[in-house]
């Protein structure tokens, strides 16, 4: 299964866009549209010169998108999806990130086919070093409403 166009344009509207390295708010330096740059990475090292057209930031978006959401779900998920449950999980898991997914009790629910108890967990990830944070309050109740829409 594939991420669809209101997939990546959630995630452009949740992640902003920023032309120049920025720190979020997990402290990781970051590009666009939420791309996370490591050493090795074109936009490593970091500095003000540093600059990503929106068009770059998009291609980088849905590139990250496959390689660090939509490959996990395919690889750990074993029950038919729906293309929203598909969305959202990928919002999702580009968010906390592979391991965390694998190691979740959303998983779970979900390779049970109890999709209800599934969505039911989403709120459980609103989370930065140990506090709540309204922005991903909102993220995931904005990722559980297209989980659970038909």
């Amino acid at each position: 299964m594939m991420f669809s166009s209101r997939a990546v344009d959630f995630l452009k509207e949740v992640e902003g866009f920023s032309e120049t390295p920025y720190q979020d708010q997990a402290c990781n330096w970051t590009i666009g549209y939420g791309h996370k740059i490591v050493d090795g990475d074109s936009y490593y090292p970091m500095g003000p010169k540093k600059k990503i057209t929106k068009a770059a930031a998009t291609t980088l978006l849905k590139s990250d998108m496959q390689d660090k959401a939509g490959n996990y779900i395919d690889r750990y998920v074993h029950v038919e999806l729906t293309q929203n449950q598909y969305d959202a999980l990928t919002s999702f898991v580009y968010n906390i990130g592979a391991d965390a997914f694998f190691n979740s009790t959303m998983l779970k629910f979900l390779n049970d086919k109890n999709f209800i108890k599934a969505a039911g967990e989403f709120h459980k990830w609103c989370h930065i070093e140990g506090h709540i944070s309204e922005g991903l309050v909102c993220r995931r109740s904005d990722e559980k409403h297209i989980f659970m829409s038909e």
